[in-house]
């Protein structure tokens, strides 16, 4: 498997098109049955249908560290998002905080990114929602994470739900929840999942058609 060609905005949007079950199938057949990133994780909000590239948060426990430096920590992190990315935050089992709020959601924002997908809590999240900023989260809290998480890596590798997000994977989410496709399959999973919800548009119009269910299982197979 080779690194796609397809320009990632064409990459992208093609994906927003799709339906998350289409894009699971087609994983599973190649393997890759388990790249959802759990149940946990919920539109929080409006739902959208949101795909883009994976820029990656971790997160750790900052009781014993300054808050000048977790600040510092948190700006630094805004700088390096950028268009077309979902920020994918691992909160560190984090099951208190807000980890984000409504300034970072402004700046993700203005900056292009996609949606917000938390292994834990969001605040603001009215604010968050009025930047129109899709999120994923566990849950919403008040509390703020200063002083008592902080951000201790960008852009490197982590794990939600025994699934290994890499920095770059295209990540895509719907009412479903959110599922990581590897980077380097991206462009060969988004085919055969084109493919695939042509397939169910012929199967759905001829179910609504009145052909026997029997019927339509032999003419495209498992539905």
């Amino acid at each position: 498997m080779t690194q796609t060609q397809i320009p990632i905005e064409d990459l992208i949007r093609r994906y927003e098109q799709l339906y998350l079950p289409a894009v699971t199938d087609v994983l599973d057949r190649k393997g890759y049955t388990n790249q959802w990133l759990g149940r946990q994780i919920k539109p929080v909000g409006p739902v959208f249908r949101i795909a883009g590239e994976a820029f990656t948060v971790k997160y750790a426990h900052s009781l014993l560290s300054s808050e000048e430096k977790a600040v510092e920590a948190d700006t630094r992190m805004l700088d390096e998002i950028r268009r077309n990315h979902v920020i994918v935050v691992d909160n560190a089992g984090n099951q208190i905080t807000g980890l984000w709020g409504g300034m970072s959601a402004l700046v993700a924002r203005q900056r292009g990114v996609k949606a917000l997908v938390v292994a834990g809590g969001v605040r603001d999240t009215s604010y968050i929602i009025e930047q129109g900023l899709p999120i994923f989260a566990e849950f919403t809290s008040p509390l703020d994470s200063l002083g008592r998480f902080k951000v201790v890596a960008t852009n490197v590798p982590i794990n939600i739900n025994d699934v290994t997000v890499y920095p770059g994977d295209i990540v895509v989410g719907d009412m479903d929840g959110i599922v990581c496709v590897p980077r380097a399959m991206a462009e060969e999973v988004l085919d055969e999942a084109e493919a695939l919800v042509e397939q169910e548009k012929k199967i759905r119009n001829a179910l609504k058609n009145g052909i026997p269910p029997c019927d339509v299982g032999k003419e495209f197979g498992h539905f």
